[in-house]
């Protein structure tokens, strides 16, 4: 009799179902692992941006001469040397605007009207912080010493699993407070004058 060489029908279906099966679990292992990777860059990138906007408004904060909050969603700063500094909130994060100071003449000249003549002018500098989709960011004033709040949501990762039970519906709220003019107040008053 004549030994068998090979393989059944039988067998070559079972090896090749479990083959399979380890190739597509490996598949959706690799998927589940680039949208966290994915997902994980998102939040680092916003992370960093977050902190740049909290560092850089106390620093204007802290600067000011003058700050008034115009609505939740912008403020205006005047800065010790004249610029004025604007904040606005928008849809996917927020914008900084540095303005020149309004000319000496127009500033006796047009009272209220520096405002309008500011939003005219050329920007010195124009700066974006980019958030999430669903991020917010929002100003305050507070009251005894004079300071300002920044309040920034965070927002979702288009990436994000959408796995509510490993965590709050909603992200944790970054709250900084500056107090207007700290720096103009520790600079000795001589210094202040020559600058």
């Amino acid at each position: 009799m004549n030994p068998r060489r090979g393989f059944t029908l039988t067998e070559l279906l079972v090896v090749m179902a479990a083959g399979s099966s380890v190739l597509l679990t490996g598949v959706a292992m690799l998927h589940q692992s680039l949208r966290l990777t994915s997902a994980t860059r998102q939040r680092a990138a916003e992370h960093q941006t977050l902190f740049r906007l909290a560092d850089q408004f106390r620093r204007d904060v802290h600067f000011a001469e003058e700050l008034v909050v115009e609505s939740p969603e912008s403020v205006r700063i005047s800065i010790h040397g004249g610029d004025i500094v604007q904040y606005r909130a928008e849809l996917a994060g927020c914008e900084r605007v540095v303005l020149p100071p309004p000319p000496q003449d127009a500033a006796e000249d047009a009272g209220d009207a520096n405002e309008t003549d500011n939003a005219a002018a050329k920007p010195r500098q124009r700066e974006s912080y980019r958030l999430l989709p669903g991020g917010v960011v929002r100003f305050e004033t507070l009251e005894l010493p004079q300071r300002a709040a920044l309040e920034l949501i965070r927002g979702e990762p288009a990436g994000d699993l959408g796995q509510k039970g490993h965590g709050p519906e909603r992200p944790p709220t970054i709250r900084v407070e500056a107090v207007v003019g700290r720096i103009e107040r520790l600079i000795p008053p001589a210094t202040a004058e020559g600058t």
